[in-house]
């Protein structure tokens, strides 16, 4: 006859035997590495079971995680504003706003005269600290903040559209 020898639970051999010993249990379906119940033989999962609901949670994190690096790369992916008068593109980095918003800054205070040099390249491309008046930094600026809330109201209605998906239109939001 086919005997199971267990140990702990678990099928450790298979063997042929003609009479049952301890830890021996007859079988004719029981493999090694099958759990055993004392009743019943079992497969254990060779992975995790995940749900469906686990995986769909698990793919919207990743959507979110996605469209949060989207929103990032398209707030600092700079912007093409006319204060100089033609169309020049801005940089937009963390340290590009910063800079910026401390020459509006600036400019707000008493005697703080009307140029102000930041970062810019023409539609050559050529980069230069060009100069700005008071009005034309004002303008960068507020451009600038302009293309970040777009940005970010963007990110909103992303995570909106996520939150209200289900597991066939979670893959199709995209930035």
């Amino acid at each position: 006859m086919r005997v199971a020898i267990i140990e702990d639970g678990i099928v450790v051999n298979i063997v042929m035997a003609e009479e049952l010993l301890a830890n021996y249990v007859q079988t004719d379906h029981a493999n090694i590495g099958d759990n055993y119940d004392g009743v019943v033989f079992s497969t254990p999962a060779m992975y995790p079971v995940v749900t469906v609901s686990e995986l769909f949670a698990k793919n919207q994190l990743d959507k979110t995680a996605e469209i949060k690096e989207a929103v990032g790369i398209a707030v600092i992916s700079g912007i093409t504003h006319d204060a100089l008068g033609q169309p020049h593109f801005y940089p937009t980095t963390r340290d590009d706003q910063h800079n910026l918003n401390g020459l509006v800054t600036e400019s707000l205070l008493p005697d703080s005269g009307d140029e102000y040099k930041f970062w810019c390249a023409d539609a050559e491309g050529v980069w230069a600290r060009r100069i700005h008046t008071k009005l034309q930094i004002w303008s960068v600026g507020k451009a600038v903040l302009d293309h970040v809330k777009t940005q970010q109201e963007k990110y909103e209605q992303k995570l909106t559209e996520i939150a209200g998906a289900d597991s066939s239109s979670i893959g199709l939001i995209v930035w």
